[in-house]
Parts: structure tokens; C-alpha cells; sequence
């Protein structure tokens, strides 16, 4: 079911699952991050993702590991 996204007001908006990759920021080692088994929401028009809390807290697990922090 598509919804409409809060960017470009399209309703072009919906959930995907799989691998979510995303590129960090040079001062991150390690390259792209990739989380599997994840759900987001992407817009298709303006091409804007959504993610929910699981996946961003995924997302900050892996990077204060590379950096060697405590989660």
C-alpha cells in the first residue's frame, strides 16, 4: 500500500524489506553499512527513505562498533 510522502507530497510512498544499504561518512571506517532483513519506507518519486526506530538503532550498533564504542 503506497501512502503519501511527507517531502514531495506524492503518494508514491512504500514500505520496502531486504537488505538496507546506506554510505556513511568518511570518519566512519568500513564503507557502506548494509543491515539485513530490514524495513523502511522509500518514496519513489522524489526517492527520500523513512526509517523507523529498530532500523536507525541497527544502524547506530554498527556504527559505534567500527569506532569502538559502547552501544
Amino acid at each position: 500500500m503506497k501512502t503519501t510522502c511527507p517531502i514531495c507530497g506524492q503518494d508514491e510512498r512504500e514500505t520496502m524489506h531486504g537488505t538496507y544499504s546506506m554510505e556513511v561518512p568518511p570518519s566512519i571506517p568500513g564503507g557502506a553499512i548494509e543491515i539485513q532483513d530490514a524495513t523502511w519506507e522509500h518514496c519513489n518519486a522524489c526517492g527520500e527513505d523513512f526509517i523507523a526506530d529498530d532500523l536507525n538503532k541497527a544502524i547506530a550498533r554498527v556504527q559505534y562498533h567500527r569506532l569502538g564504542l559502547l552501544s
